[in-house]
């Protein structure tokens, strides 16, 4: 078995709360969590299913597919 090394990363929540108060840029730009988010929605809509689903990014829509 392959060891990974962990890599040092800040907790995002933390990061994101830090730069709400400082104003500065968070780590990661929204359009990352908005990606990060629909790919989780369509793993628990295909899971709670059974169906695979496939994003549309004209309509920015999930559907069965």
């Amino acid at each position: 078995m392959n060891k990974i090394k962990p890599v040092e990363c800040p907790d995002h929540f933390l990061n994101w709360l830090q730069c709400m108060r400082s104003g500065h840029a968070p780590a990661a730009p929204i359009e990352a969590g908005y990606q990060h988010s629909v790919a989780c929605i369509m793993a628990v809509q295909s899971y709670d299913s059974g169906r695979r689903t496939i994003y549309d990014p004209q309509k920015r829509e999930i559907r069965e597919g």
